[in-house]
């Protein structure tokens, strides 16, 4: 298994043109990981070009510091959703600070890319978030 397999895993379901992504990252990683491991989820937006994204992040033990935020928010958000993406759900785990630091980035990412028309939600049971991105 590849360093970057460790944290970030992709399914395609071509016929939904759905992208899951599944992240193992770990409370201990560097920050640099973390870019790192964020760009293997843009090369899979552009790879694929999905309609919609299911980001399981359920096992997402990093948290984001402020300034990987603002990377994530204003360089890395934007460029994935040019790739077509208009639905995400989001599974997020109930740890509060790992929780709280994705949906700081979420909200600065919608903030400062008003533009993209972007439907998202958070939920924390798997088949509830495949439904509404489905329907």
């Amino acid at each position: 298994m590849s360093f970057l397999e460790r944290y970030i895993r992709f399914q395609y379901d071509a016929a939904n043109q759905l992208l899951i992504s599944e992240w193992h990252t770990t409370p201990d990683m560097t920050d640099e990981e973390c870019r790192q491991v964020a760009l293997q989820y843009l090369r899979a937006c552009e790879k694929y070009r999905p309609r919609l994204s299911l980001v399981d992040s359920r096992y997402a033990m990093y948290v984001i510091p402020p300034e990987t935020q603002d990377w994530l928010s204003q360089y890395l958000y934007p460029k994935c959703m040019a790739t077509g993406i208009y639905k995400v759900a989001y599974l997020v785990i109930k740890d509060f600070y790992t929780q709280l630091s994705l949906e700081l980035t979420l909200s600065e990412a919608e903030e400062s890319n008003k533009p993209v028309s972007v439907h998202q939600r958070f939920f924390d049971d798997f088949d509830t978030a495949k439904a509404w991105l489905l329907q």
